[in-house]
């Protein structure tokens, strides 16, 4: 009997040690090792709801406040817990994948994970995520994936590091809740649809470190009121503002040599804007849909007006038209319905058909040429009330074009 005693009171006393000498931080990891197996076995959780698991209780006890810090120092938010992880090819840093058995509407991107550095963001990560408002992303971090964010509804602020590199395609595309962005100047390339559709988005603050924008980066930015594209630009990508409806000031830089085709596009509050001298291209369709554009000054390196440059801009009521332009494309003056007069130099061959096709209250087109191009369409002006008066027949009084009597 004596023996049974001291056999249990021997198992208690080894129980008791086993369970008090159990280090928090291994029980810490060994948590965080079972969340992050489903993606280094193969089993990437991107999807955007949580994967129905109820992270355990990990009863640790908090560490005492560093003392050696500064109380003006802002302290690091805690990291965020079951989020999804995968190392790279190399081993030696993780990817955040996905949001995994996550519940916080505040994410916390960690710095490391086991160990090692979190340097991207997958492409889909946190996608169609719902219930995220806010995402912090940490100093490590180069890149962000195609689609991380896509069409996260409730998100509203973002803060990204200085390390950040690249913005991947479609990244934030459709955060409609989002209104404010500051891009870290350590970004070179935003990809195409990168901000699009973030109706909510009121102003965004470019580096003069980025070199290209794509495609449709702010596209249907609805309440976008102002923009400065940086220094170093050289190309604005098609459709790159289209549909940013309240968008009323644009800085371009004198870096800048094309505007791509829809890149301003239904821009209906912008009034005018100044493009630099050393833009020597604009595509298709450029401005069309500007409807309070009231003026415009093309640079002298524009030799073509391309085809629906300013269609739909009914603000405009006088277009002087630059010696040096050799041709106007089809549709380029479609229902400027306010264009009163217009001046053609002599420098233009070519103008295509329906060119200024109604253009319903214009009383003159002056041109400089004594007749008719043969290199300009019979249609080129169909269905436009304004008489044409060809050199000779006209002459500039106190600058403004006016018939000879």
């Amino acid at each position: 009997m004596k023996k049974l005693f001291l056999f249990a009171l021997i198992m208690v006393t080894v129980i008791t040690i086993v369970s008090c000498g159990t280090d928090p931080a291994a029980s810490d990891l060994s948590t965080t090792e079972g969340q992050a197996s489903n993606s280094t076995a193969g089993k990437e959780d991107i999807s955007p709801e949580p994967d129905g698991t109820t992270a355990k209780s990990e009863g640790t006890t908090a560490k005492p406040a560093d003392t050696t810090t500064k109380a003006s120092s802002t302290p690091e938010k805690p990291a965020s817990k079951g989020l999804n992880f995968q190392l790279t090819a190399g081993g030696k840093e993780y990817t955040v994948i996905g949001i995994g058995s996550c519940k916080d509407t505040d994410v916390v991107i960690p710095s490391r994970h086991e160990g090692k550095p979190v340097t991207a963001v997958f492409p889909t990560a946190f996608a169609s995520c719902s219930r995220i408002t806010s995402i912090t992303i940490p100093d490590g971090v180069k890149s962000i994936g195609d689609f991380a964010f896509r069409e996260c509804k409730s998100l509203t602020g973002i803060t990204m590091p200085k390390g950040v590199e690249s913005i991947g395609e479609s990244a934030f595309y459709g955060c409609s809740a989002l209104t404010s962005v500051t891009i870290p100047d350590g970004v070179k390339s935003i990809g195409n649809y990168a901000f699009g559709q973030c109706d909510a988005l009121t102003s965004v603050v470019l580096p003069d470190g980025v070199k290209s924008i794509g495609n449709y980066v702010f596209s249907g930015c609805k309440s976008l009121t102002g923009v400065a594209v940086p220094k170093g630009i050289t190309s604005i990508g098609s459709d790159t503002f289209s549909g940013c409806e309240s968008l009323a000031r644009v800085t371009l830089p004198d870096s800048l040599k094309s505007i791509g085709s829809n890149a301003f596009k239904d821009c209906k509050s912008l009034a005018s804007i100044t493009i630099p001298n050393s833009v020597t291209s604009i595509g298709d369709y450029a401005f069309s849909g500007c409807r309070s554009l009231t003026d415009i000054a093309l640079p002298d390196k524009v030799t073509k007006i391309s085809q629906g440059m300013f269609y739909g801009c009914t603000g405009l009521t006088a277009v002087t038209i630059q010696e040096g332009v050799t041709s106007i494309g089809r549709y380029a003056f479609l229902d400027c319905t306010g264009l009163v007069s217009v001046t053609v130099p002599d420098s233009v061959k070519t103008v295509e058909s329906k060119a200024f096709v109604r253009c319903t209250d214009s009383t003159g087109i002056y041109c400089a040429a004594k007749e008719q191009p043969a290199g300009w369409a019979e249609t080129w002006n169909s269905n436009c009330s304004a008489t044409v008066y060809w050199g000779g027949e006209w002459e500039y009084v106190d600058g403004v074009p006016t018939v000879k009597e």
